[in-house]
């Protein structure tokens, strides 16, 4: 879709710290250890997002690209743990930032929320190798496009005929 030749570039590009440590849906880890590196991420993510100064969208399309430290052979959906907390992270840095954005205090984060309405992704990627390992957050804004979410109902068959019919 947007990887295509031609296809227009993202509107931004977060490129999270080298080397930062993540969750690996194949690991098996204590929730402790695994709840510090979710903290981290998502506190990491929210810190770029407001040095880049993205504006909040409406709608987003977010690759999440992983540029692994060497060559063995990665399966990108396998981060999807951490692909989640870096979302959580663009959306707010904690849930008490949160409940902060719900109360008009706080300036929402890239989105108002994180789901199907607003964001179409994380798609998860493979990049080129990077020392120590890395990813990178490309975001498409798909505000102004229009709301394919739903199904337009009078296009939609199932097939089936009417009982009159």
């Amino acid at each position: 879709m947007f990887d295509e030749e031609g296809a227009r570039p993202p509107d931004w590009e977060i490129r999270m710290p080298a080397g930062m440590k993540v969750l690996n849906a194949n690991h098996r880890m204590h929730w402790g250890p695994a709840a510090t590196i979710t903290r981290a991420l998502r506190q990491a993510a929210w810190v770029m997002l407001l040095q880049q100064k993205i504006p909040t969208l409406e709608r987003a399309y977010v690759q999440a690209v992983y540029c692994p430290p060497d060559r063995r052979v990665r399966d990108a959906a396998n981060l999807q743990p951490t692909y989640k907390a870096l979302i959580d992270g663009l959306i707010a840095a904690s849930k008490e930032a949160r409940k902060q954005q719900l109360a008009g205090r706080l300036r929402y984060g890239l989105l108002r929320d994180d789901d199907d309405k607003h964001l179409t992704g994380p798609d998860p990627r493979l990049g080129e190798v990077v020392k120590g390992g890395q990813i990178v957050l490309r975001i498409w804004d798909l505000s102004s496009e229009a709301d394919t979410s739903a199904p337009d109902p009078t296009s939609f068959s199932d097939g089936l005929t009417s009982p009159e019919g």
